[in-house]
């Protein structure tokens, strides 16, 4: 009797959950959160000189928020004040920020979005971070919780320091869906078997790449975002 035809060349279809980290995941702004401490842990009297860079820093941040600048502008801006920075020293530094951080006062990992997260591994699907944020302030979050792959910004260095500019795509509103359309095409994965988690409208066009979409969020106005599209909303 012959041996059955095994086809070795198949594979396994892979399914992926993104999600997005900062108030989905995690409780702060990470970009913002990191900025602080860098400012206060680095360069001539960081407790004196660096508190009056991160107060000129928020001040001109606010004044983008004040005049409704996208938030590709603001994010621009922002990794532009990452001039001249060493990829080294920033990653290092955001492993203490993050130990620093982790231990905040009620903690900084959202529940809902935490347990949602754990059972996506459970069930063996692959945990993928999208973010404006930047992957080495990430890092030490991904690592904590198992996850490897980071669709998040990343910040041109040339001899051996970053220039400021960011390498495209710009993983904000259209640019997240623009990533994760990239990466489960060339994961050979569809969409409508994967998940995808966020917080805020700006999120909607990842989450409308994929056939699971789930908004994270205890505000009124989110909750009827997820009613009027018929998506799933968890609680954080």
């Amino acid at each position: 009797m012959s041996e059955p035809v095994v086809n070795e060349t198949a594979q396994v279809a892979r399914t992926f959950a993104f999600f997005d980290v900062d108030d989905t995941v995690v409780r702060i702004k990470t970009m913002f959160s990191f900025q602080d401490y860098y400012y206060t842990h680095t360069g001539l009297l960081p407790s004196l000189l660096g508190k009056r860079k991160a107060q000129r820093f928020e001040a001109r941040r606010q004044g983008y928020l004040a005049v409704g600048r996208p938030r590709e502008d603001l994010n621009r801006m922002y990794y532009r004040t990452w001039r001249g920075r060493r990829p080294e020293e920033v990653a290092e530094l955001a492993r203490r920020w993050y130990d620093q951080t982790r231990a905040m006062p009620g903690g900084l990992y959202f529940p809902g979005a935490l347990r949602a997260l754990r059972e996506h591994q459970d069930a063996g699907h692959e945990i993928v971070f999208v973010s404006g944020s930047m992957v080495d302030i990430l890092r030490p979050i991904a690592d904590e919780l198992g996850v490897t792959c980071l669709l998040a910004t990343r910040v041109v260095a040339e001899n051996g320091r970053y220039t400021g500019e960011i390498v495209p795509p710009q993983t904000i509103g259209a640019g997240k869906a623009e990533a994760v359309r990239t990466f489960l095409a060339d994961a050979g994965a569809a969409g409508a078997d994967c998940w995808a988690y966020g917080d805020d409208r700006s999120d909607v066009p990842m989450l409308s790449e994929v056939g699971h979409p789930v908004l994270v969020s205890d505000r009124a106005e989110i909750a009827e975002l997820a009613r009027e599209r018929g998506w799933r909303l968890v609680r954080p």
